[in-house]
């Protein structure tokens, strides 16, 4: 399907799964200090409690899908020599 993209098209598309891969990002982010703490005290003193963390697992897949859809349109633009898109971070 990118084949028929244009280049700018492209740089859409890669400004799109860099939102959406930030907002997977803060989402581990933002679970990353309660899970500490939960971890902290599970593993010292209620090994159940330390079951309670939350590892995002559907975030993370969710990153990784969006990593490879970014991979497949940075080889798609220097396939069709498309001018660099500069995607801040």
């Amino acid at each position: 399907m990118t084949a028929k993209l244009s280049c700018s098209e492209a740089d859409s598309e890669l400004l799109a799964l860099e939102k959406s891969s930030k907002a997977n990002i803060q989402t581990i982010k933002g679970n990353r200090k309660k899970n500490q703490i939960i971890g902290y005290v599970g593993s010292m003193f209620f090994i159940p409690l330390y079951l309670a963390t939350d590892s995002d697992p559907e975030t993370k897949e969710n990153i990784e899908k969006i990593n490879k859809a970014k991979d497949k349109l940075y080889k798609f633009k220097s396939f069709k020599k498309c001018p660099s898109l500069t995607v801040k971070k």
